[in-house]
Formats: structure tokens, C-alpha cells, sequence
């Protein structure tokens, strides 16, 4: 009887204990998928795994629970089907270029979408379909035998998926408009687990949606494009030192005033390192070989510490600006939306990034830059294939810009939160003294900090964002994951 008691009593032990283990939801999703046995299932200390949750800023990577790089749209449904039944956390990478933690990773699934890279062109129809879980560098080398290009990432480091979601900028916007303004088809895996093709003629709904809408309503897999036929393009960069910037200032306002050639775009970057001090950096871009006299003769003038422009093709353009510079350091980014930029604006920038940057050397500061945007204000107009959930009022034109401090000491990210708002404040302000009405502008989605309410975001498409989400089923999925889900409440991308 004794014996009998002890092994009865070990028994009820053992059930006690085994109740009051609590598996790890996220990693219960993860054995799931391993028993489905479709897809590779990588855990931490994986080279694969440690890939995977890579981005171009520590700040905005998680340790996942587990990392998955499905290969086709039927492991693609596998892994959804899961994420629903088991309601764990998951994040969709394409390039790791985002700067909001939580927005392209998580502590649940982290779904890496790199082998999703096809390039394909027809030249009967014009239209190149690519895979999302590339960057945009291949997608042009890609299309480079063909003589024909898409309105991409300008700087290398960029997926394709995150950028055509959130809507897109490219060096030829001022010509075709936004990237998502291209877009005639995307194929994508609803967070239903159901697998469509969206263009104009079905699902146009839902075609809307995606154009601008993130990743609200599923993954995508490709996106076809209206193709653009491209030859050799003339640009690079220009240097400038601290000295040379009253002229600087004077011929990028002067530019964004008066160009007229869509054929022409350019990027500008004010930034302050340490042992630097405050630098300029101008990239110039002409659709051809050669730009037409007149378009950059007053930045070519201006006496620069380095120069490479010249004419190369559109692939080795795009390859020479690091667009990942914030590798292995930490990072925000806090955009702003401006509508002009007249001497005394670029002026005030240039001076909160030297204030700014001196003020955080203290705080293991690696870089701080603003980049600045311009335009042809007449960018809005080219949306050929219908409206889209990323605003484009005809009369309401915005020039995106961004301010991005990098830093090394991870118990500094509150004091570079703060500062982004305190840069952001202050030239909101400027600009609104000179008339712009800027306070409450739409924010581009791929600068966005994760703080900004989703109104900003989508205007006045955020409720029918929300019916299409109702109308498809995916609301509830959709909030396993980050991003700017409509529905689901505004973040901090603060690791606090």
C-alpha cells in the first residue's frame, strides 16, 4: 500500500508539474510548422536564423522565435494557416530596411521572403513581375539586358516589398510618379490563407488597398509593373564641406523652385559626424546620358571636396550610394513632409543638424543626417492605373523628408527618440512660419516613425482601408503583425 501511495503520489507530481509548465505560444507556432514539414524551420544561432532577423538597424531587429524561408505561395498559405490557428506574433522581411522595431520583425515568426527573387519581362506588354524578397539592385540587373528599368529604390539595401507597399519614391517619380503608381497586378496570400491575383479588373477593391496600404492585408509575393525604357543615366555624388553650404543652399532652393525637366531628380543630405563636423552630400540623377545645359549648372558650380557624377547605367547608379549605412549600429528614422524649399528653410536644417549632432556626441553618436526631397510638384498626377490608399491629392503636393541619427549605445535609444521629435518640431514649426501648413500633412509610410497616428498616414482612405479589411476577412491576422495596421493602436519604436 505504501509503494502503491509513493507511485501515486509521484504520478500526481509529475501532472502538477507538467501543468504548471507553460509553453511558449510562439514556439508551439514554430513546431507546428516543423510537423507541416513544407517549410525549413531555423531557431537562434542558425547562420540561416541570424540572416533572417538581420536589419540594417540593430534597434529594429528581434530575437524571433523561430525564422521560416518559404519558396512558394502553398508554403506561404502553410505558414498563415498556422499563424491564424495559433494567433502567434509574426513579421515579413524583404530587404531589413526598415526602421521601426516590430514593423519587419517580431519575438513570434519571423517569415523571411528572399526566395520569393524572380525577375521576369515581357515584351509584348511591357511589364516586368518581380519577386518581393529582393532588392532592388537585382531587380534592375535583372532588367538591364532587356533596356528596360522600373521606378525602384534610389540607394542599394532596399527590398521590394516593404518600399512598393508603403508607396515609393523613385529617381524616375518625376516622370512616372510613385512606385505603387506602376503596379498593375500584385499576387498575394491573404491572411485568410487565400491565394488572388489583384489588378484593376479584379478585386479592385482590394487593388486599392495595396497601393499604399502596407501590409494590412496579406503577403505579397510579386508585383507586376509598367515597365520604363531605360538606357545609360547620367548622376552621383557631390561632397560639399561645411564652407560651401550658403551656395549649396541657395542652388538646391533655386533648383527646386525653378526645374522643369521631369527627366531630372535630386537627393539632398545634410549630416553632422563626429571628427567631421557639418557636411552636404547632393545626388544628382538624368534620365540619359547627358543632362540638357541649364539643369544642374548651378550645383555643378558649387565647389565641392568630391565628385562622381558622370554617365553609367541605371544599376551601377543605384549601387554606388550605401542605402544600408546604419549597418551594425542603431537607428530611427522621423519623417516630415514639406511643400517647398526656400534658402531660409534649408538654412534652419542645416543648422539644427549641426546643433543636434554636437548636443549627442556625448551620446555615442555614429551619424546624424537629414535627407531632403524635392520634386516636380505635378507628381501626383501620374496614377494611370486608379487612386491608391497612399494619398495623392491633386492639389496637395508633399516632398518627403527624413531625419536619421544613428548610435552605438542601446541605452541611449530614449534620448535619439527625443531627439527625432525635437528635430521634427522644430522645423515643422520653421516651415509653418513661411506658410507651408505642414502640422498636420500626410507623412510618407517607409519614414514614418511608428508613433504616427494612422490618419497621417492614410488621410481620408484610413476607414476604407478598414471596410476592404472587414470585406476580406484579414482584420484579425492582420494584427499579429506591425506595420501601420489600421485598427490596431500607434507604437513607439522604442525598445525601452
Amino acid at each position: 500500500m505504501i509503494l502503491k501511495s509513493l507511485s501515486f503520489a509521484a504520478a500526481a507530481s509529475r501532472v502538477a508539474f507538467a501543468a504548471s509548465v507553460t509553453i511558449d505560444p510562439n514556439l508551439a507556432g514554430c513546431k507546428a510548422l516543423e510537423k507541416i514539414g513544407k517549410t525549413q524551420v531555423h531557431y537562434p544561432n542558425d547562420p540561416i536564423y541570424e540572416s533572417d532577423i538581420f536589419h540594417a538597424s540593430s534597434s529594429s531587429s528581434q530575437r524571433a522565435a523561430c525564422s521560416v524561408e518559404p519558396s512558394t505561395v502553398d508554403e506561404v498559405v502553410d505558414i498563415i494557416n498556422v499563424i491564424s490557428e495559433q494567433d502567434v506574433p509574426f513579421a515579413l522581411k524583404s530587404g531589413g530596411h526598415a526602421q521601426n522595431v516590430g514593423f519587419s520583425s517580431t519575438e513570434g515568426i519571423q517569415i523571411a521572403l528572399k526566395n520569393f527573387n524572380s525577375v521576369e519581362y515581357d515584351p509584348v506588354t511591357n511589364l516586368a513581375t518581380i519577386g518581393t524578397g529582393q532588392l532592388w539592385e537585382s531587380v534592375y540587373a535583372g532588367l538591364e539586358p532587356h533596356g528596360v528599368s522600373v521606378n525602384g529604390g534610389r540607394v542599394s539595401g532596399v527590398g521590394v516589398g516593404g518600399f512598393v507597399l508603403g508607396g515609393g519614391y523613385s529617381w524616375l517619380t518625376n516622370q512616372i510618379g510613385l512606385t505603387s503608381d506602376r503596379v498593375v497586378e500584385y499576387e498575394i496570400v491573404l491572411y485568410t490563407g487565400e491565394i488572388l491575383k489583384v489588378n484593376r479588373e479584379y478585386h479592385p477593391d482590394l487593388f486599392f488597398g495595396l497601393k499604399g496600404g502596407g501590409n494590412n492585408f496579406g503577403i505579397v509575393t510579386k508585383v507586376t509593373l509598367e515597365a520604363h525604357q531605360q538606357g545609360q543615366v547620367y548622376g552621383g555624388q557631390i561632397f560639399i564641406s561645411k564652407d560651401s553650404l550658403g551656395k549649396a543652399n541657395t542652388a538646391i532652393s533655386n533648383w527646386d523652385k525653378n526645374n522643369n525637366d521631369p527627366k531630372s531628380s535630386i537627393g539632398v543630405t545634410y549630416g553632422y559626424a563626429p571628427g567631421q563636423g557639418l557636411f552636404a552630400e547632393l545626388l544628382l540623377f538624368y534620365d540619359g546620358p547627358t543632362p540638357p545645359k541649364g539643369v544642374f549648372d548651378e550645383i555643378l558650380a558649387i565647389p565641392s571636396a568630391k565628385s562622381s557624377v558622370f554617365s553609367r547605367s541605371y544599376t551601377d547608379l543605384v549601387l554606388s550610394v550605401n542605402g544600408s549605412a546604419t549597418d551594425g549600429v542603431r537607428g530611427y528614422y522621423r519623417g516630415i513632409s514639406l511643400k517647398e524649399y526656400p534658402v531660409v528653410l534649408l538654412e534652419s536644417i542645416a543648422n539644427y543638424t549641426e546643433t543636434l549632432g554636437k548636443e549627442a556626441e556625448s551620446h555615442s553618436l555614429a551619424s546624424l543626417v537629414v535627407a531632403v526631397e524635392p520634386f516636380l510638384k505635378n507628381i501626383n498626377s501620374h496614377d494611370t492605373y486608379g487612386p491608391s490608399a497612399f494619398p495623392h491629392p491633386a492639389d496637395g503636393y508633399l516632398s518627403p523628408a527624413n531625419f536619421i541619427p544613428t548610435w552605438t549605445d542601446e541605452k541611449e535609444d530614449s534620448y535619439f527618440y527625443d531627439l527625432t521629435k525635437k528635430f521634427s518640431d522644430a522645423i515643422t514649426f520653421n516651415a509653418d512660419a513661411l506658410g507651408q501648413n505642414i502640422s498636420h500633412a500626410i507623412i510618407y509610410n517607409n519614414y514614418a516613425n511608428a508613433d504616427v497616428p494612422h490618419e497621417r498616414i492614410y488621410g481620408d482612405n484610413i476607414d476604407k482601408i478598414a471596410d476592404i479589411k472587414k470585406r476580406y476577412g484579414v482584420d484579425r491576422v492582420s494584427h499579429l503583425t506591425g506595420g501601420f495596421i489600421v485598427g490596431k493602436s500607434v507604437g513607439k519604436s522604442v525598445n525601452w
